[in-house]
């Protein structure tokens, strides 16, 4: 992944193209500069020659930019810079919903291109210590309040970390979220910025994320007034789940594993934060009313949100509580296995979240912690549960 950068070109406009190439033909960072004058062009281009960096215009014969970006993301790993005039700014967020990286302004002086593309290339080197993998994100998520979500992401977290894993812990829970609190760390940065600002994502929400230990990086909620009042004037109100998106996608280029933390606030985070992640963990007790909505609510996502139901597992917390429904009778009901069983160890689970702690740092051989190895283990390998016979 050493060299000079690859460049896309991509407008419908002869004259912008080849003035843009004259401008890149200066560039140190470039290498070989390729041209699309649309954007079908550009997704046919970018899934034949490996491209490093796609400069795209919005408006285009054939496909805009929006489109092509959209599919062009899901055949190369090209940083795209989109790149318009100044009354189409309102597309800047959706470009990056769209997974667009950065954006353009015309015209743009030689000094911002160069910015644009010295981010691009830290993006590449970042991508190749991963092995020019994106980090795998798993979201955390449950129908019912108090079923322990936050603190199996705090947990998980530093458990992977202390296997020297680079892991991020996103907090995406805006109404309630305290993931901070449960990793003891005290902090007024969010991720905020990332939804509002422009720029490349990762480089933002590096600058956002709190260094937790040497492997372990937390990115808070926006969770002051000042900070929901920035989400609010760019969209926010309607746009969450998008925002979430975007924060965790750009979240894979700072780790190994992203651990995201949706809490119970599922309306808010959906469909868009679901379908960004790689894996969806619901956490739930063994009550009545907990398994009720647990039912209904993996419908809703396998049916009605349309998630791969290999995507979606389910992790029964404190699954020895007293006067708790078994296990085996749960997983009979619902027809499907679960990724873990956790058992309940209030004391040490108490103590963990007071100190801000993992449960394996204070008991290493606690039942808790050995469950927790096990899920940990399984998150790491992509581990999907049978259905129950």
């Amino acid at each position: 992944m050493k060299g000079p950068l690859t460049v896309l070109v991509v407008d419908d406009n002869a004259e912008f193209r080849a003035g843009l190439k004259r401008l890149l033909q200066a560039e140190p960072l470039v290498g070989q500069i390729l041209e699309a004058e649309d954007g079908l062009r550009a997704v046919e281009t970018a899934s034949r020659a490996p491209v490093d960096v796609v400069l795209m215009d919005i408006n285009m014969p054939r496909m805009d930019g929006l489109s092509a970006t959209a599919q062009l993301t899901q055949v190369s790993p090209a940083y795209v810079i989109m790149v318009s005039v100044e009354h189409e700014r309102d597309y800047f967020r959706r470009a990056m919903q769209v997974g667009a990286r950065d954006f353009l302004v015309k015209p743009f002086q030689a000094e911002e291109l160069h910015a644009a593309l010295e981010r691009a290339m830290a993006s590449r080197r970042r991508a190749s210590l991963r092995g020019g993998r994106p980090g795998r994100a798993v979201l955390f998520t449950s129908f019912q309040g108090g079923a322990g979500c936050t603190s199996l992401v705090a947990w998980l977290a530093r458990l992977a970390a202390s296997r020297r894993n680079e892991v991020v812990a996103v907090d995406l829970d805006i109404r309630l979220g305290n993931l901070s609190w449960y990793l003891g760390v005290e902090t007024s940065a969010s991720w905020a910025q990332v939804w509002v600002e422009e720029g490349d994502a990762v480089e933002r929400l590096a600058e956002a994320a709190v260094r937790v230990d040497d492997c372990l990086r937390l990115v808070p909620a926006p969770t002051t007034l000042e900070q929901l009042a920035d989400l609010e004037r760019g969209g926010f109100e309607e746009e969450y789940g998008q925002a979430a998106a975007r924060v965790l996608d750009a979240a894979r280029g700072l780790g190994r594993l992203v651990l995201g933390d949706a809490g119970h606030a599922l309306g808010e985070t959906a469909p868009a934060a679901m379908h960004s992640a790689d894996q969806i963990l619901v956490v739930a007790t063994p009550e009545v009313p907990a398994i009720h909505r647990l039912a209904r609510g993996l419908e809703l996502l396998t049916g009605h949100m349309g998630l791969p139901a290999h995507k979606v597992a389910v992790v029964l917390n404190r699954c020895d509580e007293p006067g708790g429904i078994a296990p085996r009778q749960l997983q009979e009901e619902l027809g499907r296995e679960f990724l873990a069983l956790l058992p309940a160890d209030y004391r040490l689970a108490a103590e963990a979240c007071n100190l801000g702690r993992s449960v394996h740092q204070i008991r290493g051989r606690s039942r808790l912690t050995r469950s927790l190895i096990s899920l940990l283990d399984a998150v790491m390998d992509g581990a999907v549960p049978p259905r129950a016979s």
